[in-house]
């Protein structure tokens, strides 16, 4: 059977007639309802790789919604019909594949395929680091790097939504920064910048000043390069958390 997708060719991405993909045993074929648009799907239809995926040929996209309308032999608790969204790729297309673990049903009542697409990679992602390895606990302090990104809004409200008494964020963005409010966020940094001296290796400026902060249960950092190396002069580390295949999250206490 054939189908749409949009393929990266040699131009530019355009919209193809392609083969509609087969689950394997342990995956679900979704009949795509809407798409999830990430940073890695413009560096992608850019014509760069992400990981692995990239160059002509291939299928844009890595999270969606719709409805399930096949099954590989090893799915567990789905069924043809069932309104899902997924973390997968290749998914802006007509049909897509993804592992029935990366799949999660759609509440009936409260949730369009449309606010469904925008969740599966930054909500995987983030409770994977704060709930799944990092273990939060009701009453913790959270720190959270590049907190106006997509992946940081999501993690400063499961923070929240799993008891953290105080959550932290920083963000470039002055703009950005003022809406961090809205997402229950109780402190904002701003992040100022890396240098060769140690006290401006990573440069906090309070635009909300925090009295007898004493430890940080966890950091959540979602940037990388200098900045990373960065934290680790200013905090003790005590042992990583991977997301993924990338190192991205520590645990810390400020030396204070």
């Amino acid at each position: 059977n054939k189908m749409r997708a949009v393929v990266v060719t040699e131009q530019a991405v355009k919209v193809q007639d392609v083969k509609q993909p087969e689950p394997k045993p342990n995956e679900v074929l979704v009949q795509v309802k809407a798409c999830g648009l990430n940073r890695a799907d413009l560096m992608v239809a850019s014509g760069m790789a992400h990981g692995a995926t990239g160059g002509a040929g291939t299928i844009v996209g890595m999270e969606f919604s719709g409805e399930v309308v096949g099954l590989g032999s090893e799915v567990q608790d789905f069924k043809e019909g069932d309104r899902v969204m997924c973390h997968g790729t290749e998914s802006w297309a007509d049909y897509a594949v993804a592992d029935w673990g990366r799949t999660v049903k759609i509440p009936d009542t409260n949730m369009s395929f449309e606010e469904a697409a925008t969740l599966p990679v930054s909500l995987y992602t983030m409770h994977n680091a704060i709930v799944t390895n990092g273990k939060l606990q009701s009453g913790e302090t959270v720190l959270i790097q590049g907190a106006s990104s997509g992946v940081g809004l999501m993690a400063l409200q499961i923070a929240k939504l799993k008891g953290a008494s105080l959550v932290i964020g920083s963000s470039t963005n002055e703009e950005r920064r003022n809406k961090l409010k809205e997402f229950g966020i109780n402190t904002i940094n701003e992040l100022k910048g890396v240098g060769k001296n140690l006290q401006d290796h990573l440069m906090f400026r309070p635009v909300y000043k925090v009295k007898n902060l004493k430890s940080l249960n966890k950091k959540i950092n979602s940037i990388f390069g200098n900045f990373l190396i960065g934290l680790e002069y200013i905090f003790n580390q005590s042992g990583p958390l991977t997301m993924g295949e990338s190192q991205v999250c520590v645990f810390a206490k400020i030396d204070s």
